[in-house]
């Protein structure tokens, strides 16, 4: 989870913008995991609510290379209005391989072999996921990159599928925000990786994550959920625009597409994470919602993808980490998303 730092000066309040009456743009997206869920939701289950009357317009959902992904991407497909409209961000199983350094060309050859009969259905692989996040070798990334798009492109059918690497905590500065940059360390290899993408026509993914900025920063608290603007229009956008400055330092005039693979906010957590309310929760996806439908924000037509669909009650991390569901275990709207409604708690009864 990417977590960049900003300095900014406060400006308009968007406080009282109506949360019902903002409709989930084109380019929303949802990261979808059970795995860490006691008892795992069904596709079925799943496949009822994401073909939802609030959910059922959306056309993206990410996976994370888990057992059960295909299973539940056929169950989103069954339950839609529109499955042809659907695609899907898979992730290569851990299993297949272990680590990134021992991917090899069969693993790619059996997640092919799994998801075949959905690829009309998938627009991206992700080649490991947080790799600034897990220490993973990062001379390795270009050569899997080119191994992966090289396998992919060569398999009927696959042609139009793009393999991504779905970034985090690279930055080596973000403020100034034009004057961002990638780790020294990272930068050669990162440098190769995006040239790869221009050359497949691919996209650039990072994981943002504005929430976890409140801990050093609690003074920002509404510039971070975007209910006040400063020099960008949120911290999310600053963010994002501080990645596209880092990506221009080292490939000048690129134009890749950026993609944001994961942000969110925790609805519940202990006091070290005071800021996760469900309050706040609803705020923050209101105004993300609102700037990815506004001409005049960053994030205008900007891809982004929810972390994540449901609550998971074995994540580890600390509390906050169980929560970022847009919705509960069990599947119940909590209210997050602009248009949805938060399930009512009968009131308790009293014996006379």
């Amino acid at each position: 989870m990417t977590r960049l730092f900003l300095v900014v000066t406060l400006g308009i309040c968007w406080d009282c913008w109506p949360i019902t009456c903002i409709a989930l743009p084109p380019e929303f997206g949802v990261d979808v995991s059970t795995g860490f869920q006691s008892t795992p939701l069904s596709p079925a289950s799943i496949g009822q609510v994401t073909s939802s009357s609030l959910l059922d317009g959306v056309k993206y959902y990410k996976f994370f290379g888990s057992q059960s992904d295909h299973d539940i991407a056929t169950g989103i497909l069954a339950a839609s209005s529109s499955p042809s409209n659907i695609r899907f961000y898979i992730g290569i199983p851990e299993s297949t391989g272990a680590g990134l350094d021992a991917l090899e060309v069969s693993n790619i050859a059996a997640l092919v072999a799994e998801w075949d009969d959905l690829k009309s259905n998938i627009n991206y692989i992700a080649l490991t996921n947080e790799p600034g996040n897990v220490n993973a070798n990062f001379s390795a990334l270009p050569i899997k990159l080119e191994m992966v798009y090289t396998y992919i492109r060569a398999q009927p059918g696959w042609e139009h599928v793009h393999v991504s690497i779905p970034f985090c905590c690279i930055l080596g500065a973000s403020w100034p925000v034009p004057q961002s940059y990638f780790k020294p360390e990272y930068a050669s290899d990162i440098t190769r990786v995006i040239e790869i993408y221009e050359e497949y026509g691919g996209v650039f993914s990072t994981n943002l994550y504005p929430y976890f900025v409140t801990e050093s920063e609690p003074q920002l608290l509404p510039y971070i959920l975007g209910t006040e603007t400063g020099e960008y229009t949120s911290m999310l956008a600053a963010q994002y625009m501080a990645t596209w400055y880092a990506m221009q330092a080292i490939v000048p005039s690129n134009t890749l597409e950026i993609v944001i693979a994961e942000t969110g906010w925790s609805t519940q957590g202990s006091s070290s994470s005071w800021w996760s309310t469900l309050e706040n929760a609803q705020l923050f996806w209101n105004s993300t919602v609102r700037q990815m439908s506004d001409a005049n924000a960053e994030l205008y037509g900007v891809k982004i993808y929810a972390f994540e669909l449901f609550d998971e009650n074995q994540k580890y991390g600390g509390d906050h980490e169980q929560h970022f569901g847009l919705y509960t275990m069990s599947g119940e709207s909590k209210g997050v998303l602009p248009g949805s409604v938060a399930p009512t708690t009968p009131a308790p009864t009293t014996s006379a």
